[in-house]
């Protein structure tokens, strides 16, 4: 398992470590530093080991980036197609868990999805 994954989320671009809760927001361009960096490109960017230190307290992990950092691409589906990704995603067998606020559950689809496919 890779230690930390970046990723876009909701227009915005994140710097993760898989079981924490801490992230550290990033540009899209240092999205794409770490994209290159992370499928062969140059060594890891400056800026990275100062940002995993200071949010997760830890050194740079030592080894390939690729080996340590995954980079997701951005959704097709995005949050305007969630019933569409969440549909396809059950009927491939994916086991899913949603986590929300209720903002959406007042919308009669977003009560028949769920009813429908639970999660």
């Amino acid at each position: 398992m890779h230690q930390l994954t970046a990723r876009p989320f909701l227009g915005q671009y994140l710097l993760l470590r898989p079981g924490h809760a801490k992230g550290v927001a990033i540009p899209e361009s240092r999205l794409e530093e770490l994209r290159k960096a992370a499928t062969g490109g140059p060594s890891a960017p400056l800026w990275l080991a100062d940002a995993i230190t200071a949010a997760w307290q830890i050194p740079m992990p030592t080894g390939p980036l690729r080996d340590t950092l995954l980079v997701h691409e951005r959704s097709t589906y995005g949050a305007p197609q969630f019933a569409a990704a969440y549909e396809y995603a059950t009927g491939l067998g994916i086991m899913i868990q949603v986590s929300t606020n209720g903002s959406q559950l007042h919308k009669a689809n977003m009560r028949e999805l769920f009813a429908r496919l639970r999660p």
